[in-house]
C-alpha cells in the first residue's frame, strides 16, 4: 500500500501505465498453471491505483485455462471489468512449445493449432463454440471499450441494460459476426450505426 500511495501522491498524471496480467479469478485454474494469486489483495491494490486516477491500467485475461469453463470465464470477465480498467485485453491460451500446459495438453483435453501461434480450439471444459462466443465478445470489446468509443453509452449498457457486462459484449459481438461486419472495414460513424441497429433487436431497451 505504501508504494502505491507514494506513486499516487508523487507521480505526474499519465506518466505510468501498468499492465497487470490477472488472467483468471478462478483459483483452481490459477493453481493448475502454478499461479499463486490472492484475488482479494489484488483487487484491493488495483482499486487503490484506479481510484487515484494517476496511472492508466491495462488488465489482461486469458480464455482457455484448465478448469475454467464458459460460466467461470464469464464470471472472471465480469469481476475484472468491475474494476473499470482503461483497457481490458482478452487473449486466448496458446500452447507454446516447452511450456507445462503443452506437456499436459492431453490431461486437459486440449486441441490446438500445431503450428505457430499454437492457439487452442477447445479443452475438456471449454468447447470450440464457447471459444467462438468469447472471440465475438473480444472483437467488440476492442472496438468499443478499449478504443473508448461512446464511453457513457457503453457504461450505461453494461450496468443498466444487460444482465452482466459480458452479456452485452457477447451478444453484440455475435450479432456483429452474423451481419458480416467482421469481414468489412468500418468508419467511426459505422460504430454508432451498428450499435444502434443491434440495440433495436434487444427487447426492453428504450
Amino acid at each position: 500500500d505504501d508504494i502505491i500511495i507514494y506513486i499516487n501522491q508523487k507521480a505526474p498524471k499519465n506518466l505510468f501505465r501498468f499492465e497487470i496480467g490477472i488472467q483468471s479469478t478462478n483459483i483452481k485454474a490459477n493453481k493448475a498453471v502454478y499461479r499463486i494469486q490472492n484475488n482479494e489483495k489484488l483487487f484491493h491494490n488495483i482499486k487503490l491505483i484506479q481510484n487515484a486516477g494517476i496511472i492508466d491500467l491495462h488488465l489482461d485475461l486469458i480464455a482457455g485455462l484448465p478448469y475454467e469453463d464458459y460460466p467461470s470465464f464469464v464470471n472472471t470477465f465480469n469481476e475484472v471489468l468491475s474494476l473499470r480498467p482503461k483497457e481490458l485485453q482478452l487473449g486466448f491460451l496458446k500452447l507454446l512449445r516447452g511450456t507445462g500446459l503443452r506437456v499436459e495438453a492431453q490431461k486437459y483435453g486440449y486441441t490446438y493449432v500445431d503450428v505457430s501461434p499454437y492457439e487452442i480450439f477447445s479443452n475438456n471444459v471449454l468447447t470450440f463454440d464457447d471459444i467462438v462466443r468469447i472471440k465475438h465478445a473480444e472483437d467488440v470489446l476492442e472496438k468499443y471499450w478499449n478504443d473508448h468509443r461512446m464511453d457513457y453509452t457503453v457504461e450505461y449498457l453494461v450496468t443498466e441494460a444487460f444482465e452482466t457486462p459480458f452479456d452485452f459484449f457477447q451478444q453484440f459481438g455475435t450479432y456483429w459476426e452474423t451481419r458480416g461486419w467482421s469481414r468489412i472495414g468500418h468508419q467511426l460513424d459505422d460504430l454508432f450505426q451498428r450499435l444502434l441497429e443491434f440495440l433495436r433487436t434487444v427487447p426492453n431497451i428504450d
